[in-house]
Order: C-alpha cells, then structure tokens, then sequence
C-alpha cells in the first residue's frame, strides 16, 4: 500500500514527498555572456574561432554521472568579437555552463562553470596559444570572468 506522507528510499538515499519544491516556471530569468578571442602572444583579433556554449548536469550520490547539452555555437567576426549569447539563469545547484573556443592552428579554451546572472553580461577575453609556441599544453582552462551589470 503506498501511504503519500511516507519517506521512501531512492538510491540508498531518503527523501520525503512533502520535502520537495515546485519550480516556479514564471521566472525564467536571462543573462548574457559576451566572449572576444585574441592571439596570446600578440593581442591581435582572431577571425573564424568557433565558440561552443553547453551546460553540464552533475547526478550521483558521488556526483559520478554527468549530462552535457549543446545549446548554441557562434563564430567570431575579424575583430576577434562574438554575438553576444543570451542563457537562462541556472537554478540548480548541479548545473554548469561550459565554453569551448576553438580555432585553427590554435590550442582550444575551455571555460568551466561560467557563471550567468539576471540582467548581468558577462565578458570574457580569451586568449589562444598558437601551436608553435613551445611546452604549452593541447588545452587551456580559464576561471576568472568580468562581471559587467546592465
């Protein structure tokens, strides 16, 4: 029999019925994340980088699954500029934004846990390393934003 006030067992981890909340859907908040991409070495513009925007959902009672979902992709324009992108405020806890900055002849940028905010741009200068710049690594991970309120 299944009585509706009762906590039940989900993956050896308790949860109670009543415990758990409704999102409101009506606040669907927006903000924007605007990249421009340059050569490391001598700050020029990069025209034709290819810039990927996905989020990342974390599950698990380890945080040992993960979901990646494609949302948009743009390019930049030759001076290095990208359309601005227009994102949803995340509201769970486990969910991340992730970039990817590509170019030819370039190592690629990734951007971890870009952080998205209500009616806030958020801009980032990414600067690639050319492939014949010697030791650098085949990937570069950048953390720290600009944070611009409009």
């Amino acid at each position: 029999m299944y009585y509706r006030n009762i906590p039940y067992w989900v993956k050896n981890k308790m949860v109670h019925v009543k415990s758990k909340e409704l999102e409101n859907n009506n606040q669907n908040e927006i903000g924007y994340l605007n990249i421009n991409v340059f050569q490391y070495v001598l700050k020029t513009p990069i025209e034709g980088a290819i810039v990927k925007v996905s989020t990342l959902t974390v599950t698990g009672l380890y945080r040992e699954n993960g979901l990646g979902v494609f949302i948009n992709t743009d390019i930049s324009d030759q001076d290095g500029k990208v359309p601005t992108f227009k994102l949803p405020v995340l509201k769970e806890e486990n969910e991340y934004y992730i970039v990817s900055v590509q170019a030819p002849d370039y190592h690629t940028a990734y951007l971890i846990d870009v952080p998205i905010y209500p009616d806030v741009t958020t801009f980032y200068d990414i600067y690639l390393r050319h492939y014949s710049s010697g030791g650098d690594p085949d990937y570069e991970f950048i953390m720290q934003p600009q944070i611009i309120r409009q």
